[in-house]
């Protein structure tokens, strides 16, 4: 985060960078902060540049659930429009919720990922007079629970149910 808010007071200062000196700024996905804090946030800030294609890779250990968000951050006269947001080639894997004029923002529903290797790939334009603009997303994961687990929560359950309809029966048999 410290990344991208000293990336944005460096676009900021450069917004009257030519197309000669077009530059970009990104702090990718860390895998092992990741996996350990199960969130991580990514994002770029673009100077002197009439697009975007971004692609941030990210490891994970084991399966997940995830859902993400990846958003414009509107500053004076700095501004991109995103074309299209997509997981692991996945067309339609984001949605656009809030529109411009001032931020604008894609999200990715809760989704099943396997463990392995994934990518988020932004793509869009700068928009406005200086070509400038940045962006920031954040990924968050939920541990899938596996079979083992669901199995020993229904035994446990069945036990449960075993045990109140006992009871019943003895209070029933001593009230005769």
């Amino acid at each position: 985060m410290r990344k991208l808010v000293l990336g944005i007071l460096g676009a900021t200062a450069l917004s009257v960078a030519s197309a000669a000196n077009a530059t970009e700024f990104c702090d990718g996905i860390d895998s092992f902060i990741l996996n350990l804090a199960q969130t991580e946030t990514f994002g770029c800030v673009v100077v002197g540049q009439t697009s975007v294609a971004d692609s941030f890779s990210f490891y994970l250990g084991a399966d997940y659930d995830a859902n993400a968000t990846v958003t414009s951050l509107a500053l004076k006269r700095l501004d991109i429009d995103f074309t299209s947001i997509y997981l692991d080639s996945v067309a339609n894997s984001f949605t656009q919720t809030q529109w411009d004029p001032l931020t604008e923002t894609w999200s990715l529903d809760p989704t099943f990922l396997a463990a392995g290797w994934h990518t988020i790939y932004v793509n869009g334009n700068l928009v406005g007079t200086t070509k400038n603009g940045s962006y920031q997303g954040n990924i968050n994961l939920t541990a899938v629970p596996e079979p083992a687990t669901w199995a020993m929560m229904f035994l446990g359950f069945g036990a449960i149910g075993w045990q109140l309809r006992r009871r019943r029966t003895q209070m029933i048999a001593q009230a005769a």
